[in-house]
């Protein structure tokens, strides 16, 4: 029987890579690339040397990610040829996550040029809204690419940025959200007509960010920002987003708000941003466990193998108060990468496993005008687990000293 393993690590170099042969190579940083890449692949074959085995047989993800190495041209690199960089080139902090301090001014600047592109008859705004986006979007990849790092490696925020104007760098997109900014700024004016004081005016933000919809009054200034996810939103949902930020929530309009946010057409956008982004790559393998082993044992166990398999991935981080999440917009499953240990029972990674699979089996609820996500039938499921007892038990003393049991 042929001896499968897996290198750690390997997925990871192989991400860097790529990412940087999209962007192209400095002339004076070729060398240095190709010994990057001859040397990585030099220590993965003398570990399935020592291990008594072949590249061929290594774990699936390993394995393609062996390959991908293997087979890059190393005699005919892409070579970059931009000169200049942006304003973020030079941004970055020192550790071993990247944030862009400038990336936010970036942002805004970008969000000014969208509210006042239909204000101007210059047919080629569009394309310099593009152009920018690109730019900007090219700068944050060479900023990686310089620190050999992946797009994950940089901070959550910056992360979310990166996504948002790498998803509007496709004309389509960015039309939607023009159109979208302009709509939801005449719906806006229309509400308000009767509220606002003499000089103040009203600005529209789509933006990718957790929350549903914000609005913050400054100055002379009433900043309505709405999650991306609504660019392809009817009227009425706006209008129902724009008077909740005017007239205050009704159960009706948080209704309608939040039945569209678990919809198919917002999942869509929150699914597009991602994987135009190349950001969110899901990671079911840790280091101790695969989650994809685990849905397979739990589907078999608890769904007599009826519940379709959602993306599943381990955290970027450790916690200890928020061991795992289901986000149905996207139908992933992200399990805190503090669960990936040895010294933890097998059995507390299966019930979190299980419990967030439950949210996808058992979708949230409106009662009475007001979400349920824990609904009767969701709490009954959720103690036929096996060792429900002992999990509840071993969670809330972990949670409550902060330390492996």
């Amino acid at each position: 029987m042929t001896n499968h393993i897996r290198i750690r690590g390997i997925v990871k170099i192989a991400t860097t890579v790529h990412n940087i042969l999209q962007i192209g190579i400095n002339p004076n940083e070729q060398e240095k690339f190709k010994q990057y890449i001859q040397n990585n692949l030099k220590t993965i074959e003398n570990i399935c040397a020592e291990a008594g085995t072949h590249p061929d047989h290594l774990l699936s993800r390993s394995r393609k990610a062996y390959y991908f190495l293997k087979e890059i041209d190393l005699d005919h690199l892409p070579i970059i040829l931009s000169e200049s960089q942006t304003q973020l080139r030079r941004t970055v902090q020192p550790s071993s996550t990247l944030r862009l301090k400038n990336i936010v001014k970036q942002q805004k600047i970008i969000l000014e040029d969208i509210f006042n592109s239909y204000n101007s008859s210059n047919p080629g705004n569009f394309d310099r809204l593009l152009h920018k986006l690109n730019s900007n979007v090219a700068a944050i990849e060479h900023i990686c690419q310089t620190n050999q790092a992946p797009l994950t490696a940089l901070s959550n925020s910056s992360r979310k940025i990166y996504a948002w104007m790498k998803f509007l760098t496709h004309p389509s997109w960015l039309k939607k959200h023009l159109i979208a900014t302009q709509n939801t700024l005449k719906i806006s004016q229309k509400i308000s007509k009767n509220k606002l004081i003499k000089n103040e005016k009203i600005f529209i933000s789509f933006l990718n960010m957790s929350s549903l919809y914000k609005g913050k009054t400054e100055r002379y200034h009433h900043n309505i920002i709405l999650n991306e996810g609504f660019i392809t939103a009817s009227e009425e949902i706006i209008t129902a987003i724009i008077k909740s930020i005017f007239d205050g929530k009704t159960a009706k309009n948080t209704q309608i708000i939040k039945q569209y946010a678990v919809g198919e057409e917002y999942s869509d956008i929150l699914l597009e941003l991602d994987l135009s982004a190349e950001i969110e790559a899901d990671n079911p393998q840790g280091q101790f466990l695969d989650l994809d082993l685990l849905f397979e044992k739990i589907n078999r166990q608890y769904f007599n193998n009826g519940l379709s398999k959602p993306r599943l991935s381990w955290s970027q981080s450790l916690t200890r108060r928020k061991f795992g999440h289901y986000e149905p917009s996207r139908d992933r499953v992200v399990i805190s990468l503090t669960l990936d240990d040895n010294n933890i029972p097998s059995f507390v990674v299966e019930f979190i496993l299980y419990h967030e699979l439950l949210h996808k089996h058992c979708p949230e609820k409106w009662v009475n005008g007001q979400i349920r996500i824990h609904t009767p039938e969701f709490k009954q499921l959720e103690q036929e687990f096996e060792f429900y007892q002992d999990a509840q038990a071993w969670l809330q003393k972990f949670a409550h000293f902060g330390e492996f049991i």
